[in-house]
């Protein structure tokens, strides 16, 4: 075979292959429905969408910004990747376009070879003759050399083909890419200006709350200036609070420190006494301690006697509303006044001294006509009087009639108010600061002690403890004075002119040392049994079996029996209540009570009789002697009714 039989050389080799000119001058662009500038633009626009200054209130509204504003960043995010595809697919047809020039350079340069080569070996062939076989090889050649070229070019053409068709493909994807982009641009447009009115409603409520605020500012001005003063004053109250606490819990020390040094002497003394045969002894008889109760309420009826001789009612100013000046007197010591007289005397004190001592005068009268040989002795007297004194002694008879006063009424409101007092300080464990919660803390921490203890241990402890325990009269002389003279001012007395403070107080004072010995041996002297100053309280029905009623009329012939169903007004008298413990045969301890002394008391019938008739006070013709003991059943009752508990 001869090289002009070769078959000719396919026109693609030279002129390549037939493609669209784009592609083949290798300026293959992204397709794109729009000019890149202006892609671009709507990129730009479509990552940075204009962000309203306000944003509305409107929840829905946000929901939907938001929905938009994430369909255009999917839209960004889906160009971009069609794009870089086709960048990609360019890139990828160039280097297909690249590769077959290589190829078809190759394939001329094989060619011009094996012309040279054939014109070479004709000429070889003409001297020397031909060469089968080298001819052959040739041929064979050049035959694989065009088969592979082409195979190269079918494959270039099917991958550009489908390189072409991605890109048409790309390219309408681009197309309706660009379609939604501009519906969306459009749809946020109208969101913008729905924003932009809601900005402005929103502006104009703004405005209006500015306007409220600066029409506020003022209140609020003063309510800082009220809320600086609140927490001034809470700060002075927390500061004094907390000092009061630091002296609280100063005095609490002092007294824990007390306590528990009485603790530990009582269960020292206690294991004396477990470890000893002998059992304490009493320092006092009972005789001497029915003396010294006897003794306090005969000074108690004498003071109150002296104070009913020398109360007079008071005498106002002209021109001065009694009534008036009368509420304001009661209601300033109304609280101290009930406290020492109880809430039924007080009342009735009060309103009398508010009505005035009318009833003074008629009572007089009718207490004249009664008594017509005291009269007729007291006028001669009077008589006497006047002409030695050359008619003075009218006008201190009418003095007198002015500042008379009934008798009886201040002797029983004074008895009372003194029982009170001599009660209350005579069961006082210590004088220390803040007396009410350190008496009832140690009289609780008695009755536990009593409760589980034998009479022995608890009599002891009671007499240690009051022995020990810091005590004081110091000021019992301004209480008991002050007491007496809130019970004058709330029903309307006063003193004489001539009797001045120091002599009442004076006369007062025999009370307290009687009063001071009974506590002492009551508390400290007898260990054998607890001995409790008693009264009996307001209110409660008349008992002949522990009572005894100061005021009884023996000469009229009413026995105690028949005042068995009054009430009592108050004590006029202590009385004396014995507590012993004993274990039954079960080992647990019982309390047995008795009554020594029994108290004194006034009947509201006898106030009754005082308030409308005055008489001269008197002691009861029984004088009261140390009773035989007697047993009460009721224990719980007896300790309410006396008031022995604290």
């Amino acid at each position: 075979m001869k090289l002009s039989t070769l078959p000719p050389e396919p026109e693609s080799l030279h002129t390549g292959v037939n493609e669209p000119s784009e592609l083949a001058t290798g300026e293959c662009q992204a397709p794109t429905a729009q000019d890149p500038a202006q892609d671009t633009s709507i990129d730009a626009k479509a990552r940075d969408p204009p962000t309203p200054t306000l944003l509305s209130e409107s929840d829905s509204d946000r929901t939907l910004i938001s929905q938009l504003r994430r369909d255009l960043q999917e839209a960004e995010l889906r160009a971009k990747v069609w794009h870089e595809q086709a960048d990609e697919t360019r890139s990828q047809l160039v280097q297909s376009m690249t590769e077959t020039r290589i190829l078809k350079r190759e394939l001329e340069s094989t060619t011009e070879k094996l012309l040279k080569l054939d014109a070479s070996k004709g000429t070889a062939g003409v001297g020397s003759g031909s060469d089968p076989d080298l001819t052959a090889a040739a041929l064979a050649q050049v035959k694989s050399l065009t088969d592979e070229l082409s195979q190269v070019r079918s494959s270039s053409q099917l991958r550009i083909h489908e390189l072409w068709e991605a890109l048409n493909a790309a390219k309408d994807e681009l197309a309706i890419s660009n379609l939604r982009l501009s519906d969306a641009t459009q749809s946020l447009g109208n969101y913008e200006a729905d924003i932009l009115l809601l900005n402005t409603q929103l502006e104009s409520t703004q405005e209006g709350l500015r306007v409220f605020e600066q029409t506020s500012q003022s209140e609020q001005a003063i309510l800082r200036v009220r809320i600086e003063s609140l927490n001034t004053e809470l700060e002075s109250v927390k500061s004094s609070s907390h000092s009061r606490v630091r002296d609280l819990q100063l005095e609490l020390e002092e007294l824990g420190g007390h306590f528990h040094e009485t603790l530990n002497l009582a269960e020292a003394r206690r294991k004396e006494l477990e470890d000893s045969p002998l059992r304490p002894v009493d320092k006092r008889a009972a005789t001497d301690i029915k003396r010294l109760v006897n003794t306090v309420n005969q000074e108690i009826f004498e003071c109150a006697a002296y104070l009913s001789d020398v109360i007079v009612n008071e005498e106002l100013a002209p021109g001065t509303d009694r009534q008036t000046h009368r509420e304001t007197v009661i209601k300033a010591v109304a609280d101290d006044a009930q406290k020492i007289l109880g809430e039924q005397l007080a009342q009735r004190l009060a309103e009398e001294s508010v009505d005035g001592p009318k009833k003074d005068e008629v009572s007089k009268e009718e207490t004249k006509a009664k008594k017509n040989e005291e009269d007729n002795e007291e006028k001669e007297e009077k008589e006497k009087e006047e002409k030695e004194e050359n008619g003075e002694g009218k006008g201190k008879e009418k003095e007198k009639e002015r500042e008379k006063v009934n008798p009886l009424l201040v002797q029983i409101a004074m008895q009372i108010a003194l029982t009170n007092w001599a009660r209350t300080f005579a069961r006082r464990w210590t004088s220390l600061a803040d007396v009410k919660n350190y008496n009832a803390f140690l009289s609780e921490l008695h009755n536990r002690i009593r409760d589980h203890e034998d009479q022995a241990l608890s009599g002891l402890w009671r007499s240690l403890t009051r022995t020990y325990t810091p005590f004081s009269i110091q000021n019992w002389q301004d209480s008991l004075t002050t007491s007496i003279f809130s019970v004058m001012n709330i029903a309307g007395w006063t003193t004489r002119p001539e009797i001045e403070m120091s002599q009442i107080e004076k006369r007062l004072e025999v009370i307290i040392q009687p009063l001071v010995e009974l506590r002492k041996a009551a508390g400290e002297d007898v260990v054998s049994a607890d001995l409790e100053i008693a009264i009996v309280k307001p209110g409660i029905t008349f008992d002949s079996s522990w009572m005894e009623d100061a005021y009884t009329n023996e000469a009229d012939g009413s026995s105690i029996k028949q005042e068995s169903a009054k009430p009592v007004i108050g004590a006029t008298g202590i009385g004396l209540g014995r507590h012993a413990m004993k274990r039954n045969g079960m080992g647990e301890v019982q309390r047995i009570a008795e009554i020594w002394c029994p108290p004194k008391v006034v009947l509201e019938k006898t106030l009754q009789e005082a308030l409308k008739e005055p008489r001269s006070p008197r002691m009861p013709k029984k004088k009261l002697q140390p009773t035989e003991t007697s047993g009460l059943d009721n224990l719980d009752l007896l300790l309410e009714l006396l008031g022995t508990r604290a």
